[in-house]
């Protein structure tokens, strides 16, 4: 059974949405905030990092990467492809870009990302699994 032209709609809504909560959270260095976006059984793999599993040790990734220097001034996500596994779980690509403020030089990131989204119990999309890296200069 094949999902709606509207289903589908739908879940890019909330992973927009999810992707802007995301922006929000790292902006306030805000590790609950962001946690709020992964399951418990959730699985990261960051770029430049070892592979990081359950909500505990993506809690620590991030306010291991929060307490640097640097900080986020603007990013965005532009959705590339989704291929809906059922109902209730979205395989999503995205390219991303950015600023970070880093020693008061603003500097340009841009890369890309393919993320696991399932549909929790109360009805929100969570990330099951996320990997991200970097994409060269142009």
């Amino acid at each position: 059974m094949s999902l709606g032209e509207q289903q589908v709609s739908s879940v890019r809504k909330a992973i927009a949405d999810g992707y802007l909560h995301w922006i929000d959270a790292t902006k306030a260095k805000d590790v609950n905030a962001v946690l709020a976006l992964y399951t418990d059984d959730a699985v990261v793999l960051p770029d430049h990092e070892n592979t990081i599993t359950g909500r505990a040790a993506i809690g620590e990734f991030y306010k291991r990467w929060y307490s640097g220097k640097g900080k986020l001034v603007k990013q965005q996500f532009e959705d590339t492809s989704i291929f809906m596994e059922g109902p209730d779980v979205a395989i999503e690509t995205a390219d991303y870009s950015g600023t970070m403020n880093l020693d008061g030089k603003d500097v340009q990131f841009k890369g890309k990302n393919m993320v696991v989204w399932k549909k929790d119990t109360d009805g929100s999309w969570k990330i099951f699994r996320d990997i991200w890296n970097s994409s060269p200069a142009s």
